[in-house]
Formats: structure tokens, sequence, C-alpha cells
């Protein structure tokens, strides 16, 4: 089930990377996935997305899916998950891009002390884009122990312009909840917004 999650969410990251030279379009979309850490869509979750100005609601499908339109390009924005896993889960100083639609996966996870939790999240470093940890959120739980990259097949390991997976291990230092928020974006674009954000929820036990 999770690999049919992640194969939706490549589809999505493909989709998303910003054409050069396109225009922008007001009332752009977010769209995104809410899964559990078996891949599974987390279904009825309910969120707010708050611009400063307009609240705009949503409710994740059958499979985790959700859709917010008329974002305004540019405008930063704060995410408040309300679901009895995600209880209170709020997200603050998110950037909506100035062209094109924006991406947003949340993974709900846990470990133990001790032990260790890994994101596998599709990637594509021959486009220049790669993901990067922006906050670690709470300074609580957990903390970054391994970071990699995984083809996605042995015969794509020798052929340039293949994407693959970029794996990120955390190891959960003491009992807590760490939001780790990443972007997806070209390190060289300084002061532009990710194509994409992929944010963990990671519950230590």
């Amino acid at each position: 089930m999770r690999w049919l999650a992640l194969l939706c969410l490549t589809a999505s990251l493909l989709c998303l990377a910003p054409a050069e030279g396109t225009a922008a379009v007001p009332g752009g979309h977010i769209r995104g996935v809410v899964l559990t850490m078996d891949g599974r869509g987390y279904v009825g979750l309910p969120m707010n997305i708050w611009d400063g100005k307009v609240v705009r609601r949503a409710v994740t499908d059958i499979n985790g899916n959700f859709v917010v339109s008329g974002m305004v390009p540019g405008s930063v924005f704060a995410v408040r998950w309300k679901g009895k896993r995600a209880a209170d889960l709020r997200i603050d100083g998110l950037r909506f891009p100035m062209e094109g639609d924006l991406f947003i996966s949340l993974e709900l996870a846990s470990t133990g002390e001790g032990k260790t939790y890994t994101v596998r999240i599709p990637s594509n470093p021959s486009t220049g884009y790669g993901w990067t940890i922006l906050s670690s959120g709470r300074p609580t739980g957990a903390r970054l122990s391994k970071n990699s990259m995984e083809p996605s097949s042995p015969a794509d390991s020798s052929m340039t312009g293949r994407g693959g997976w970029e794996l990120w291990t955390f190891e959960g230092e003491r009992k807590g909840i760490a939001n780790v928020i990443m972007g997806y974006q070209r390190p060289w674009e300084k002061g532009k917004s990710p194509a994409a954000y992929h944010i963990l929820s990671l519950m230590v036990r």
C-alpha cells in the first residue's frame, strides 16, 4: 500500500515542478495527501489553511488526498490539522509559489526511544531539485541520523536523468513529538518557494 501512495506522490512532484517562464496564475491550488506510517491514506482528516486574511477548509478523502483552491501566489500561510492522531498540529510559515500549484504531504508516524524511523520520499536530483530540512518544529523527540539517495531500481543507478528516493532516517531521543518540515527546491534559487512540502509528524513513545 505504501508504494502506491509514494507513486502518487512521485507523479505529483513531476507535475508540480514549475516550468520556466510560466506566468503567475491567481487562485492556485494546494494539492496534498496525509499518510499513516504504513502508507495508508488518513481518511476524513479536517484542516484549516489560513493566509492571514482567509480561512480555507478541506477534508481528506478515502485515499487521504485533499485539494484547496483560491491560494494567492506568494502568500504565506499556516496549516492546522485537527484529527485525533494529529490533534492541534499546526505548521506555520509555509509559502505558496509565485508560479504553479503546490503539493503538501503529511506523514504521521511513530517510533520508540533509541529506535529509528525512515522517510522514503521521491526525488530527482538531475532536475536540480532536492529535499532540504527547513525546520525541525518542536525541539523535542528526534534527531536526523542519516540521509542517503536510493535509485528507483538497481538498473537506474548507472543511468543519468533517472529519479529515485531520498531516505531520511530519524532517531527517537526522548518522548515527544517532532514536526519536521522539508522543502523540495533548487538550492541556488534563493528566496524562491519550494515546489512541494513534506511534513513528518513523528511521535516518540
